[in-house]
Order: structure tokens, then sequence, then C-alpha cells
């Protein structure tokens, strides 16, 4: 079974990067737990990845060229794994069915086998009427977005650069009051003594601009608070 699973986890990354030959590569995959699901064996695992910030095709993505670098001059990241092997090979297709999911969950098992999660944690992803285990794919989903919570799904772990620069986000709103909880940003200023920081508008309405009161903001970090 591990000659399986290496096998069918090689098979999984390649397809992600079959279009951008040589643009990353998998350093190595954590297995964090498997266990019995019935027809198929349950893994849970985080791969890791590394980039080179020098090849074309990767110069797209935003400030990677300030990110750290290891040793050999990539820049690494890590991402969740859950996946799906099938137990009995006769009854296996040799397929994969792959989702790189959207903010941290599945869009295909509500979809095809009317699954609802209630449990975003990868231990306890509710497959709905199992249609694809059934039909003996081996199936796989990856979380590929760096600002998925840890508890709200699979996610990324992406690497730090020290920019700066202006960051805006938008908050949509049915209420007339403006939102009722809270906004989570993706950027957030490292320096809590920036004055700029808490600039932002609330979008509330009909495309109205409300600016939201100093009182309301919090950044991102712990040890961060609004001016007084």
């Amino acid at each position: 079974m591990t000659a399986v699973l290496t096998t069918t986890l090689r098979v999984v990354i390649a397809m992600l990067f079959v279009s951008q030959v040589a643009s990353a590569e998998v350093v190595r995959v954590d297995v964090r737990s498997r266990d019995d699901f019935g027809t198929h064996e349950r893994v849970i695992a985080r791969v890791h990845y590394a980039v080179d910030p020098k090849l074309p095709v990767n110069l797209a993505i935003a400030d990677l060229a300030f990110a750290p670098r290891n040793a050999d001059g990539k820049a690494e990241f890590a991402g969740d794994l859950l996946l799906f092997l099938p137990r009995q090979t006769t009854s296996a297709r040799g397929t994969v069915f792959l989702e790189v999911v959207n903010r941290g969950r599945d869009q295909s098992l509500g979809l095809m086998s009317d699954a609802r999660q209630r449990d975003l944690a990868p231990e306890n992803w509710n497959l709905g009427d199992r249609f694809l285990l059934e039909q003996g794919f081996t199936v796989a989903f990856l979380g590929w977005q760096f600002d998925v919570q840890p508890g709200d799904g699979l996610s990324l772990t992406v690497p730090t650069a020290p920019v700066s620069g202006v960051v805006r986000a938008s908050a949509i709103t049915v209420s007339r009051s403006g939102p009722g909880g809270a906004i989570g940003l993706a950027y957030c200023a490292a320096d809590a003594s920036q004055s700029e920081r808490l600039q932002g508008r609330a979008l509330a309405g009909a495309g109205a601009r409300l600016a939201p009161a100093l009182s309301d903001l919090k950044c991102c970090h712990a040890d961060c608070s609004p001016p007084a």
C-alpha cells in the first residue's frame, strides 16, 4: 500500500503542473494520518512545494521576487491534501478525480453527491452519497488559497514577502447599517505604528460607500490596536 500511495500522490501532483513545465516541484509529502474509509483508505497529508522565482513562467506570481528562498534559491510553500485511495485494485478505475478546492472547501461533492459540509476539518468531510468512491475513482482535494483560516477547510501556507503599498478590500452587506460582524483582511500592516493602516471603506447598499468608525476597526495582529 505504501508503494500505491506514493505513486498516486505523484500522479495527483503531476496533474497540477502538466500545463506549466518545470514551473514548480514537490519537495515532499508529509502524511498526517491514514485510516479506513470503507472501500477506500483516507489519507490526510501536507504537500510541500518549491518554485523558482527566476523562471519566466513564474514572473506573474505577485511579489514572488521578494519571498524568502531556500538554499537552492527557490521559494517554498505547502498545502493540505485530502486523498481517498481504493482498497481493491480490481474495482479501481485507475483514474484520479482531482479538485483544487475553492475557499478551502469542495464544490464537486455538493453538485454530484448532495454533500453538505458542517465541519470543514479534513477528517470530518462529508462525501454525500459517495458516488465517486463507488465508481472506483481515486479522489483528491488540494488546498490552494493562502487566506483560508485553520479549521475553515484545506489551506495553503505561503511565505511572507516584505513589501509595502496600498491594499484595498471590499465587504458587501445587505444591512442598511453596514456590516454587522468582522471583515477579514488578507493583507495586514506588519507595523502597528503605521497611521495609515486603518484607512478603508465599507461597501453597503447600492454602491454607497460608508467610512467605518475607527473604534470598530481592529488590526490583524494581536499587538495592534486602533489609535485612541
